[in-house]
């Protein structure tokens, strides 16, 4: 008969530490689950032995710094209600495994829980790698958690949140988005540090994390980087008709779920249609990775206006087209025959700058 795991939750509201035991004993029985609410409680179960793993609440901060100052080598997962750079600070202060939103869903504990665990046998830490290689590893694992960032000479700190392995949020010093994912990674000397686990934070980042890294890398998958197609006149003049097409409302360039260019008719604001297709350009990404045969475009029906985002060129350099139409109108039959146009001329366009031949090349870094 196996063993069971004896964890130990330190929260101080005593029914959301009740609930989620019950939770936990609900979904398995290979672990009993206790919890406490007060400094005098947790005295009291830790002498009557000790826990295998502890999920602390960062509330009871002084508790918790307590308790790994007694304890070095005891598993200490973290639970916050709010995610940002100070909270995952004290993550790594601590030393603990992972970090969970609150209220934690047993399913998300547990995943935690069976996470396969570091070999003790490989000790070794690497130096020497870009911070910027270490995002990209865990966005290509598809991992999920908090980079945190701490810079070696006046003690700043940052994080990057990672959901199923694309950024989704990046603060530091009060500011948030991209621009802090390329600040952080541009810090020469700092200490990066991994946490796994869900956070509850803001999306301030739309666009994959292909598009956030680009801009420092000149190969990608093997093919040349190809940086903004404005030099493509045959493949923007083509763009810019289907702009001008009746019932055709906006029609635009993205990269990586990222606008490139592009505009929309008088009635709409521009900068909100933007945003949306590259939330849905977004949406076609994660789902292609997980289809057999996705194809190339993914629509959306808002009112009476369809929002499509169809590929083009090859997958591996990140090109669509996004387009908002006015649904049910004449042209939506003949959409898909203008958005195939505009891709073959921009293969053509494409194999031109690879031969290095004419003048109409998209410029390559």
């Amino acid at each position: 008969m196996h063993s069971r795991l004896h964890l130990l939750i330190i929260c101080p509201d005593p029914a959301e530490g009740e609930a989620l035991v019950r939770a936990v004993h609900g979904e398995t029985d290979t672990i009993h689950a206790a919890t406490v609410s007060t400094p005098e409680q947790l005295s009291q179960i830790m002498a009557q032995g000790m826990p295998h793993v502890v999920l602390g609440d960062l509330q009871m901060v002084s508790v918790l710094e307590e308790l790994r100052n007694n304890l070095p080598q005891l598993p200490i997962l973290g639970m916050t209600r709010r995610t940002d750079e100070q909270q995952v600070d004290t993550v790594v202060r601590l030393r603990m495994s992972a970090i969970l939103r609150a209220p934690v869903e047993a399913s998300d504990l547990l995943r935690v829980l069976n996470a396969p665990a570091p070999s003790s046998e490989f000790v070794g830490h690497c130096r020497g790698i870009s911070s910027a290689m270490l995002l990209a590893l865990h966005c290509q694992a598809r991992n999920e958690g908090v980079l945190h960032f701490r810079h070696g000479s006046d003690g700043r700190i940052g994080s990057i949140h990672l959901e199923s392995g694309q950024p989704i949020h990046a603060s530091s010093n009060g500011q948030v988005g991209e621009p802090v994912v390329r600040e952080l990674l541009n810090w020469p000397e700092s200490t990066v540090t991994w946490v796994p686990g869900s956070s509850d934070c803001a999306r301030t980042i739309v666009g994959r994390w292909e598009g956030l890294l680009q801009h420092g890398s000149t190969r990608q998958e093997g093919h040349a980087r190809y940086t903004v197609p404005v030099a493509f006149p045959e493949v923007m003049e083509k763009l810019a008709r289907l702009a001008q097409t009746p019932d055709i409302l906006g029609a635009f360039l993205l990269q990586n779920a990222e606008v490139v260019t592009g505009r929309c008719s008088a009635g709409l604001d521009e900068a909100v249609m933007g945003r949306a297709l590259c939330r849905l350009a977004h949406v076609f990404h994660d789902v292609e990775a997980q289809a057999e045969d996705p194809g190339t475009e993914i629509q959306a029906t808002v009112g009476q206006l369809r929002l499509v985002v169809d590929r083009i060129g090859p997958a591996t350099i990140g090109f669509q087209v996004g387009v908002i139409v006015r649904q049910a109108s004449p042209v939506c039959k003949s959409l898909r025959r203008l958005l195939r146009q505009i891709d073959r001329s921009f293969v053509k366009a494409m194999r031109k700058a690879e031969d290095g031949r004419g003048n109409n090349e998209l410029a390559v870094a």
